[in-house]
This record gives C-alpha cells, sequence and structure tokens, in this order.
C-alpha cells in the first residue's frame, strides 16, 4: 500500500525532492530577505528599461548600462534563489528546462571545440546572447510566479521604455530632415549597429530595439484585458509614435507585424468597435499619404518590395541559405558547433550571425541541438493554444509564432531584447489563463 502511493503521488515526490534541493542550511533573516527581494525587484525593472529602449550591436563592452543591467539582476536572482526555501513544481520544471538549455549550450560549445574550426570569440559571443536570452525569461517567469511582480507593472515599464527609444528616434530623424545633423554624424553619435537608408529628405533608421515596437503595438491596444489603466489622450500619442517609428524603420518585416497586430486587435474587438478601428486606420493612412505625398509613397514602395537593392538582398538571403545547407549536411546530427559559421560569412565582427537563423540553428546545432530548442519553444507556445480558450490568448500565440518565423529571414531570436519579449508573451498568456479560469 506504501509503495502504492509512492508510485502514484507525484505532487508529494516533487515537493520533498524541491525541498531537499533548495532549502538553506541557515535562513536568512526576514528584513534583509524583503531588501532582497526590492532590491532584485528595482534591478530587474532596469534590465526591462534598457533591454527595450538602449540600443545594441553586440559589442556594447562589461561596463555598459546594458551588461551591468544583467549581471546584476543575475547576481541578486542568484541570491534570491539559494535563501528561497522551497520551489513550486512549476518553478523546479522551469529549473530543469533552464538547466537542460544551458546543458545543451555547453554539449555545443565542447563539439565547437572539438571541431577547431570556429574562432572562440564567435562561440562566446553566441553563447552570451542564448545565455542572457533563457536567464531573463526564467528570471521574468520566477519573479511572476513568486509575486514579486505584476504583469501589469511589467507591461508598463516596457511600453513607457519602448515609447521614449520611438520618441528619440523620431527626434534624431526629424533632426536629419531638417539638416541639423548628417547621417554620418548620427552614426557616429550613436556608436551603434544600425541599418540605415536615405531617400531624398527621408531616412530610415533601425536599430536592435526596434523589433519589439510591432509586438508592443499589440499590449498597448489591450492595455484594458491586461488591467493596465492608461488615459486614452496617452493611448493615442503612444499609438502614433509607435506607428511612425515602425514605418521609418522601412522594414518589411517589421510593417508585416504592426498590420497583423492591428488586424488582430481589431478581430478581438465587438463588432462596433471594428468599424471606427476601420475607419480611424483609413484616417491615419490618408493623413499620412497626404503628408508625405502619393507619388512619394509609391516610389517609397518600389524602393523597399521592387527596387535593385531589394533584390539584391533577397538574392544574398538565398545564397546565404544554400551555404548554411551545405555544412549543415557535413555534420547533420549534432551540428557544426555553436559560433560557428558557413562558407559565406554575413558579418565579419560577429560571423555566426545569420538572417537566415533557423538554418544557422542547424547548422551550429544539428538536428539534436535543434530539437531541444523546439521543445523549449513548444513549451512557451502551449499554454496560448490550451483551454479555457480566450480570442486574445490566441491572438498572442499567433504574434508569438509571427515573432519565431523572423528566425527565417532576420536574426532576432535570441538577445537581451528578445527574451523580454519572450517574457512578454508568456507572462501575458499566464495572465489571460488566470483571468479565464
Amino acid at each position: 500500500m506504501v509503495c502504492e502511493r509512492m508510485t502514484f503521488d507525484y505532487n508529494t515526490c516533487f515537493c520533498y525532492f524541491c525541498l531537499s534541493v533548495t532549502k538553506p542550511n541557515k535562513k536568512m533573516h526576514t528584513t534583509d530577505f524583503k531588501l532582497l527581494e526590492r532590491t532584485l525587484f528595482f534591478f530587474y525593472l532596469i534590465l526591462i528599461g534598457v533591454g527595450l529602449s538602449v540600443p545594441s550591436d553586440g559589442n556594447h563592452g562589461l561596463l555598459s548600462i546594458k551588461t551591468l543591467s544583467f549581471l546584476l539582476t543575475s547576481l541578486f536572482f542568484f541570491l534570491y534563489l539559494i535563501n528561497t526555501p522551497l520551489l513550486t513544481e512549476r518553478q523546479f520544471k522551469l529549473c530543469f528546462g533552464s538547466f537542460t538549455a544551458l546543458t545543451v549550450i555547453l554539449c555545443s560549445l565542447i563539439v565547437s571545440v572539438l571541431r577547431d574550426v570556429t574562432p572562440i570569440f564567435s562561440a562566446i559571443d553566441q553563447c552570451k546572447l542564448l545565455i542572457v536570452t533563457i536567464t531573463t525569461l526564467l528570471i521574468s517567469i520566477t519573479l511572476y510566479s513568486r509575486g514579486l511582480i505584476r504583469f501589469t507593472t511589467l507591461l508598463k515599464t516596457a511600453l513607457y521604455s519602448n515609447l521614449l527609444y520611438a520618441a528619440c528616434k523620431i527626434f534624431l530623424l526629424f533632426l536629419l530632415f531638417l539638416g541639423v545633423i548628417d547621417l554620418k554624424s548620427l552614426i557616429t553619435l550613436l556608436n551603434k549597429r544600425l541599418m540605415t537608408l536615405s531617400f531624398g529628405s527621408l531616412s530610415r533608421l533601425q536599430t536592435s530595439v526596434d523589433i519589439a515596437t510591432p509586438f508592443l503595438l499589440f499590449f498597448l491596444l489591450k492595455t484594458k484585458t491586461f488591467d493596465l489603466r492608461l488615459s486614452k489622450p496617452f493611448k493615442i500619442g503612444a499609438l502614433l509614435i509607435f506607428c511612425l517609428s515602425i514605418i521609418l524603420s522601412f522594414s518589411r518585416y517589421l510593417g508585416a507585424v504592426a498590420l497583423v497586430a492591428l488586424l488582430l486587435y481589431a478581430v478581438t474587438e465587438p463588432w462596433t468597435r471594428r468599424l471606427k478601428i476601420a475607419l480611424c486606420s483609413l484616417f491615419l493612412v490618408s493623413l499620412f499619404v497626404f503628408w508625405v505625398g502619393p507619388k512619394t509613397c509609391i516610389d517609397l514602395l518600389h524602393l523597399r518590395f521592387t527596387s535593385f537593392n531589394n533584390s539584391r538582398s533577397d538574392e544574398t538571403r538565398k545564397s546565404q541559405s544554400g551555404s548554411l545547407m551545405a555544412e549543415f549536411l557535413k555534420t547533420p546530427y549534432l551540428g557544426k558547433g555553436i559560433g560557428s559559421s558557413a562558407k559565406e560569412i554575413r558579418d565579419k565582427d560577429l560571423p555566426h550571425s545569420y538572417e537566415m537563423q533557423w538554418l544557422a540553428f542547424l547548422m551550429q546545432f544539428g538536428i539534436v541541438g535543434l530539437f531541444f530548442i523546439l521543445g523549449g519553444l513548444f513549451f512557451l507556445s502551449a499554454i496560448f493554444f490550451t483551454k479555457p480558450f480566450d480570442g486574445t490568448k490566441v491572438a498572442l500565440g499567433v504574434l508569438l509564432q509571427i515573432f519565431l518565423l523572423s528566425g527565417f529571414t532576420n536574426p532576432y531570436l535570441i538577445s537581451l531584447t528578445s527574451g523580454i519579449i519572450y517574457s512578454l508573451f508568456y507572462l501575458g498568456g499566464l495572465k489571460l489563463k488566470e483571468q479565464t479560469l
């Protein structure tokens, strides 16, 4: 009878095991523990803020605000974990998943070292990106499940931070338009990896932070659903700034995501509001076309979709695809190793970075490594497509899949900003699930 109970009482086993591996030898004083929680909360909010407002080129150094905020948040998170008396079953599974991910990264690093064909700086850089992405998500889920942070606080911080970035970006481009500064001066001033393009008096500017804006557009429109109260004038102003920032990024992918976000918002609203949304959208588009000029709009569309430079960009992706697949076929199971590159290199400073990021992962981690990556992403996605169903929750799930699809055309999947995006999606799904229970 005792054996039968021990066999089937999984929750009890989880609790006893978690208690044995997490219970500290000496309990931290309650006052000190509260101070630790507040310090962790403070640095976590700073991490979210800089992750969605400070552009990065991947080589920002140890003393940059991004690196320091991540290291300090991770340090206080580690101190918090070792002084936490008990992990819940969900937290234990999360820690186990994170440990598995770190094991896969370590194994891939060993493969990379043994093959001796990958520059060590490239392997370390990709390791860093993967660890930052996973750790940011782990911290977010743990703090939320422990009640140290509410989703509304996280969402408000994310919206305000990215809104500040978008406003500064528009202001800089306005100065470019007026001729106060030139493009070379702007690049020198920011000292970041930028995607720029000039068209007459108009200029394009895109950085690593821009990837979050179209997804935050959906969260902004659905703040009421997430119990975040923002004034109507603020939401309208933020909506206009976000949309203008996306347009000035001049990215086909970001523009498409923004359109899908607006469409999903309209679909999840009552019929009476859909007509208002359609009329407002038509008015804004007409206003923009009138402001820029119909001929200029046509020329811009031609430049972005049918120009020679655009065709050359697509041809480069096709060439990268063939090179990555050829390299993958040489070592299909374990891959070439983390940080490795194919014969054709996209970026000499970051040789592991490819616009065809999923194919690069397949080449670097092989079939076995990609299986674990997809398993982790399945864990993130499952919450959106399980009961109880909700229109907003399903819409979030669709947007998450669109973000994952970006890996076929853009290197957006791993970074601090990406880790924050994953956190917003997953915790947003948890929030909606809790509301419908």
